[in-house]
């Protein structure tokens, strides 16, 4: 940069002034031609192409928002169901079902209705004078107790107690149970019949086992069943 400096009181000469006008439009003009030759010269360097390949694939125009790099992180996984399961083998009185000697063979799994109240058959299946209990009973709220352990016999449905396992439904044969029960119960059931390997047609009814003595679990109750059971299994699988 130039400083002129005048002394005071003193005019500045105009030719001095002149002068380094001349000087400094001089050197802007070799500046001008410098940066020319360096543009034609990289032109040349480069493909013909190269400036095709150099624009943006996606150009964002002034008025849009920068678009985000940062990926949307995936949402977690729902948890499988799990219905509450509280077990009461240990106060269940041994006179209520037979403890098994070895590994007990499984091939038909019974479902009932209790034709009164879960608190009712709570209470009947934990009294020692009590002798035909299930494994397990469903409540009302969907809460799984669970009575007797599955290698043991308990007194549930004539003629196949020995190979089979037994749930009962707080309820009536004549009236549907609850949601939470059909909910609960598909899960018990199916995991029940994976681990036995059980194909679905060895889920029966406790009426189609003994039906000159029982009506129960209903017709409506036990497609209710088989239709939630078909569910969750098609759900797990995906």
């Amino acid at each position: 940069m130039i400083y002129l400096v005048s002394p005071p009181r003193k005019a500045f000469p105009l030719e001095h002034v002149t002068v380094v006008s001349e000087s400094l439009e001089q050197s802007l003009e070799n500046s001008a031609q410098n940066i020319t030759s360096s543009v034609i010269t990289s032109q040349e360097m480069m493909p013909s192409q190269t400036l095709e390949t150099i624009t943006a694939p996606h150009p964002i125009s002034p008025a849009s928002s920068p678009i985000s790099t940062e990926k949307t992180p995936s949402p977690l996984p729902r948890p499988a169901y799990q219905p509450k399961i509280i077990n009461l083998t240990e106060l269940t009185p041994a006179t209520n079902y037979q403890k098994w000697k070895g590994k007990r063979t499984i091939d038909t799994l019974v479902l009932h209705t209790t034709e009164g109240s879960g608190n009712s058959a709570r209470n009947s299946f934990l009294n020692p004078s009590h002798k035909y209990i299930a494994h397990y009973l469903v409540a009302e709220n969907g809460e799984i107790l669970q009575f007797a352990e599955e290698n043991n016999v308990t007194s549930h449905c004539k003629d196949y107690n020995q190979r089979s396992i037994g749930i009962e439904f707080a309820g009536h044969y004549n009236q549907l149970i609850t949601d939470a029960q059909v909910a609960a119960g598909a899960h018990l059931i199916s995991s029940i019949k994976a681990k036995y390997d059980l194909p679905l047609e060895k889920i029966k009814p406790h009426s189609e086992l003994d039906p000159s003595r029982r009506k129960d679990p209903g017709k409506a109750n036990m497609d209710a069943l088989l239709k939630a059971v078909k569910a969750y299994q098609t759900k797990e699988k995906k």
